[in-house]
């Protein structure tokens, strides 16, 4: 599956169309620039099937696989990051 935003984005529609349809694909996510000063630097995220499933459902439950949702997930249904995160670093090119 492969999008283009200008950060890191994910929310509920997205998860539930990769998880169904994409089941052994990597997550591939172009970042293009925003011209904001805060801005995600510009690449690419390749991301495998279940290293993206993985880090999607940490940000959507509290203990990172299921049960209560977080805060934000329970609130927006979304997550998103102006940098590159942590777990992430090394599916990131730019």
């Amino acid at each position: 599956m492969e999008y283009t935003k200008t950060r890191f984005y994910i929310d509920q529609a997205l998860y539930r169309q990769y998880a169904r349809n994409f089941k052994g694909e990597h997550l591939v996510i172009k970042i293009e620039n925003n011209n904001s000063q805060n801005s995600h630097p510009v690449g690419k995220y390749k991301i495998p099937f279940d290293a993206a499933i993985a880090f999607i459902k940490s940000k959507i439950f509290e203990n990172g696989n299921d049960g209560p949702y977080t805060f934000n997930w329970q609130h927006n249904k979304t997550w998103h990051s102006a940098s590159i995160p942590v777990p992430l670093r090394n599916y990131f090119l730019q």
